[in-house]
């Protein structure tokens, strides 16, 4: 299956609109060209981990089939 920007973002999820998609396809591309991805920002409290910052970055390294991403985990 052939994933996508737009088909990973789902539109009624989109807070800025087609930048959501832009920022995604930036991120792609930076994987794509195997530059570094500033780390994404996770808290772990009450055995969950909750996304502080970095969607694109999750959902760009989802398309592109990345098993791993940089993280910074801060631990409550």
């Amino acid at each position: 299956m052939q994933y996508s920007a737009a088909k990973s973002f789902p539109i009624n999820d989109r807070p800025r609109g087609n930048d959501d998609i832009l920022s995604v396809k930036y991120h792609q591309k930076q994987i794509q060209e195997n530059k570094e991805v500033t780390p994404i920002w996770v808290v772990y409290k009450n055995n969950r981990y909750i996304l502080l910052d970095g969607v694109h970055r999750v959902v760009a390294s989802y398309i592109e089939n990345k098993k791993y991403i940089p993280t910074y985990l801060i631990r409550l």
